[in-house]
């Protein structure tokens, strides 16, 4: 719910509103990478008006999908109605997420270990996060956070490009 007396107390001052032009004009950079992106894997076979639609869609499909199902079903779908093959449609999708968990992987040490991990890992003032990890905690949810991620590409990647018959044998059995 959109809550009007909320949004008349903040303190509208020209910073504000240079930054939420900054916000909106990253959130635009976002979609244009995206709409790149699914040209690329498609082959430029969607039209930047086509790739719009899906990137549009598939966001949309994400944000109203519980995550266990998340958009990736739905895109998979979008993708499909759009290029015609069902399993272009899939590797197209799952190498998005493939692409997505690499730059996770990637960037968060390289944040971590650049912006200090007292500062990322710092809630201030917001004591029940504090309480529930209690002390180190929270590095500790970061780290097992970070570690089943990248566990969870690395499997993804052997399955790929590794073995994946191992990997057939294994999800029969």
């Amino acid at each position: 719910d959109f809550d009007l007396d909320a949004f008349q107390k903040v303190n509208w001052t020209w910073h504000a509103g240079i930054w939420a032009l900054m916000a909106f004009v990253m959130m635009v950079t976002r979609d244009l990478a995206y709409m790149y992106r699914i040209r690329v894997l498609t082959d430029n076979e969607l039209s930047w008006r086509r790739s719009f639609d899906v990137i549009l869609l598939w966001e949309f499909a994400s944000a109203i999908t519980p995550s266990i199902v998340g958009g990736s079903a739905v895109a998979i779908f979008i993708i499909y109605k759009e290029i015609k093959n069902l399993g272009k449609s899939t590797a197209i999708v799952m190498v998005s997420a493939l692409l997505d968990e690499l730059f996770y992987i990637t960037m968060v040490p390289l944040l971590y270990f650049t912006a200090g991990g007292d500062n990322i890992l710092s809630v201030n003032g917001a004591g029940s996060v504090e309480e529930i990890t209690a002390g180190y905690g929270l590095f500790y949810v970061f780290v097992f956070g970070y570690v089943f991620i990248l566990s969870y590409t690395i499997i993804i990647l052997y399955a790929l490009f590794g073995n994946p018959r191992v990997v057939k044998w294994l999800f029969i059995k």
